[in-house]
């Protein structure tokens, strides 16, 4: 009985507020000198646990057990708020060059203003000025279990004593969460069919160092289309990547200056196109499904660097997806659009167009990608042979490994 949660009444909301503690509010000309200023420091939050239903799970409770605190506290917990919406904001620029709808509904060009009065509207030379003052960047792609902001754990004393407890020792278990998905991928030696729990994908840009004029600009943000936010930059200070039991692996990444100076530049257009559709066709969720998940978003950024990807699951859409690639050849093909471009801007479009093309579904097994298929689910599952956490993750692993035996014994 779910009747006395929250969980099956959550109102869908796709407008981003204004007011929202987790936004700082800048003004269209922004100085970096001052964005502390900017920035509405939100309350301290605190764990908040929900009882499931006593009756049917004794002990179990919705919400982060408190022994999990945030990967980032203090300060460069605020920097990673205030540079999300930097991120984000310049980001936004780059659709409202191109003439299209923009997801963070601002009229107005972003620009910021560096302590040395140079000026930056775009989020490439936002990270190259970054790097040419001495900053180190880099950039990377995290896969973890997709929690949907969901978490669980369960009280320890539902199974032990008090008095087998110590004092100093965390009350509550983490409880694995997953929202599991088919695959389609059946093995006759197993009589089964491989079950994953969805995961989530993101690309990190990581900066450290000091700026002068500004002091410590250490940050972390995470690029991605989000079930119920648009494709842009975000935070991830919850505790949420602090879990024991989820707490992911990096399965790419870049450090040549202009690797990453691309690799932004790219999440800013691919944002530009995927916000753009969303918000034409007026999709629920700013198109999450539709466009494709958060491993949707990070895919063709890894296929033009790389020329493969090794993200897993891939759902979206063909029928969107040849929308975004109809999108960007109108683009192109716009003399007032071209204007605006730069050289590289218009490789990065049509690099996008081809990634959109031949980057494989999960929606359905094609046989000319199964042994692929099969590969990126391997790089996608993130925790080593006898970490994990859900014994149906166990059977999938011994699925997928027969079936590439049996692709293997055939060549």
């Amino acid at each position: 009985n779910f009747k006395d949660t929250n969980i099956l009444q959550r109102k869908q909301d796709t407008s981003i507020k204004e007011d929202s503690p987790r936004r700082a509010r800048f003004p269209s000309r922004c100085f970096l000198s001052k964005v502390y200023e900017y920035y509405q420091h939100p309350d301290d939050e605190t764990s908040s646990l929900e009882p499931l239903n006593e009756n049917l799970f004794p002990g179990l409770m919705l919400g982060l057990a408190p022994h999990n605190r945030p990967v980032f506290q203090g300060q460069h917990a605020v920097r990673n708020l205030i540079f999300s919406e930097i991120c984000s904001r310049l980001n936004n620029n780059f659709p409202l060059q191109a003439g299209i709808p923009a997801s963070e509904d601002k009229k107005e060009i972003f620009t910021l203003v560096m302590p040395d009065g140079t000026e930056i509207t775009r989020i490439d030379d936002f990270v190259e000025y970054l790097i040419d003052h001495g900053c180190k960047c880099m950039c990377n792609i995290r896969i973890a279990t997709a929690v949907m902001n969901f978490t669980t754990c369960i009280k320890k004393s539902v199974f032990f004593d008090e008095n087998e407890l110590d004092e100093d020792e965390p009350e509550y278990f983490d409880v694995p969460f997953g929202v599991f998905t088919r695959t389609g991928i059946y093995s006759e030696k197993y009589d089964s069919e491989a079950v994953l729990p969805l995961f989530h994908g993101g690309l990190n840009i990581v900066c450290e160092g000091e700026l002068e004029g500004f002091g410590d600009i250490s940050f972390k943000e995470q690029f991605y289309l989000g079930f119920d936010s648009p494709a842009r930059w975000n935070c991830r200070n919850g505790g949420y990547d602090a879990v024991t039991w989820n707490l992911g692996k990096i399965t790419d990444e870049w450090e040549d200056k202009q690797d990453i100076i691309r690799c932004v530049r790219l999440t800013a257009w691919l944002g530009c196109v995927l916000n753009g559709i969303a918000l034409k066709d007026n999709l629920s969720s700013f198109g999450y499904g539709l466009l494709g998940v958060c491993s949707d978003s990070v895919a063709p950024v890894q296929y033009v660097l790389r020329g493969k990807t090794n993200m897993y699951p891939l759902f979206a859409v063909g029928k969107y997806k040849v929308k975004l690639c109809r999108l960007i050849t109108s683009m192109l093909a716009d003399e007032e659009v071209k204007e605006n471009l730069r050289e590289e801007d218009v490789k990065d479009l049509k690099d996008l167009e081809q990634a959109f093309i031949h980057i494989p579904s999960d929606n359905a097994i094609d046989p000319a990608h199964y042994e692929d298929t099969l590969n990126r689910i391997n790089s996608s599952i993130p925790w080593d042979e006898g970490q994990e956490p859900f014994a149906s993750l166990v059977a999938a692993r011994k699925i997928i490994k027969s079936e590439l035996d049996l692709i293997h014994t055939k060549q």
